[in-house]
């Protein structure tokens, strides 16, 4: 339906737009704008090309902008196998994980749970078996 150049492109200008703005200390509603769309467009195009057998999606991950215009990762992270199904489920704060943590097996069972805090291990690790023990 879209080609994958043509959308990166849009979300690039769209970026790029956030940025110049923020940059420019303009309107902090207008980076947000600018900001949501190139998240929706992403979001819009990962769905329509779901059914494709030569793509798939490795990863998605929520961002922000940092004071120094760069994309850094804060909020959900979700990386998949190439098969689609789910491999790690994380969260980021800052660019550094914040939060819980998961990872699956290929055949959908949790593999591995724990908790990172600014970046760092924190509390109690969980490990299971292929076989869901």
């Amino acid at each position: 339906m879209f080609k994958e150049q043509n959308v990166n492109a849009v979300i690039g200008i769209l970026w790029g737009l956030a940025v110049y703005f923020n940059l420019h200390s303009l309107d902090p509603m207008t980076l947000n704008v600018f900001a949501i769309w190139a998240v929706c467009i992403n979001r819009l195009f990962r769905h329509f090309n779901k059914g494709k057998k030569k793509k798939y999606l490795q990863e998605e991950y929520e961002y922000k902008i940092n004071e120094f215009g760069t994309r850094v990762r804060h909020g959900k992270s979700t990386v998949y196998y190439k098969t689609g199904e789910v491999q790690i489920v994380c969260y980021y704060e800052d660019d550094q994980r914040h939060g819980l943590f998961q990872s699956f097996f290929t055949n959908g069972k949790l593999k591995v749970e724990s908790c990172f805090y600014q970046g760092k291990f924190h509390g109690e690790y969980k490990q299971w078996y292929r076989n869901g023990q």
